[in-house]
């Protein structure tokens, strides 16, 4: 369900700019260049992929009697814990995430830790614009992924997995939707390699908390730093 979902996500954005497209009057050429010019066009594709995406798990946990508490989507036991959570657990990550880095490239030198990332948005994007991006990246995707991946999933999973085998699993899928598949570039395993390390610690902050919202604040800070780096200060 959970890749099937995606999938079928993707295909309902699809259909929609194809309708909207032909109704604009915009050729097929003319079409993908105005989408990937416009801020909004961009942030309105997310917000369908994302939106068909919780509208399908939600149809599944309503027929199989289940709702989206039971995967996570509630406040922790003590509310202060969660800044403790999300501060700590950002520092885990990212301590982990350049140790592994190292790692990585000692003994597969091939992989190529310099391959940028195609976000779909211009890094040069300024002035109010920039909320849309803020909102694209930083609000839309951690919620929504967070309650797909360490909550859907990741539960499911649970139930006949152990811990360790629950999170590998999760995590490997959560690291191949970021391979960046669909395009000429080489799969970007950078990134994969980056987001498994982040599932792993947002899987342990969802354990230890039985909630998700530290996990989408984790998640929520990495991207938010990310924006600061491509967008505020353009590093890179």
């Amino acid at each position: 369900v959970t890749i099937g979902g995606f999938v079928l996500s993707q295909i309902a954005a699809v259909i929609f700019f194809v309708i909207f497209a032909r109704i604009q009057g915009w050729d097929g050429a003319e079409a993908n260049k105005k989408i990937n010019d416009s801020v909004a066009l961009t942030f309105l594709y997310s917000l369908i992929v994302y939106g068909f995406y919780l509208l399908l798990i939600k149809k599944f946990l309503d027929w199989t009697g289940h709702k989206f508490k039971e995967v996570g989507l509630r406040m922790t036991k003590r509310k202060l814990e969660i800044p403790y959570y999300v501060f700590g657990g950002y520092v885990i990550y990212f301590a982990l995430a350049i140790v592994t880095s190292v790692l990585v490239k000692h003994l597969l030198p091939s992989i190529n830790f310099d391959q940028k990332q195609d976000i779909g948005i211009d890094t040069s994007t300024s002035g109010w614009p920039l909320v849309v991006v803020f909102l694209t990246l930083v609000i839309v995707p951690p919620i929504v992924e967070e309650i797909v991946c360490r909550g859907f999933l990741y539960t499911g999973l649970r139930k006949k997995l152990k811990i360790f085998g629950a999170g590998i699993v999760t995590s490997i899928i959560f690291a191949m939707a970021h391979l960046q598949w669909g395009n000429d570039a080489p799969l970007l395993w950078a990134a994969a390699i980056d987001t498994f390390v982040l599932s792993a610690v947002l899987i342990y902050v969802r354990e230890k908390t039985n909630s998700l919202i530290p996990p989408i604040g984790i998640h929520m800070l990495k991207n938010f730093m990310a924006f600061l780096a491509l967008f505020v200060f353009a590093i890179g």
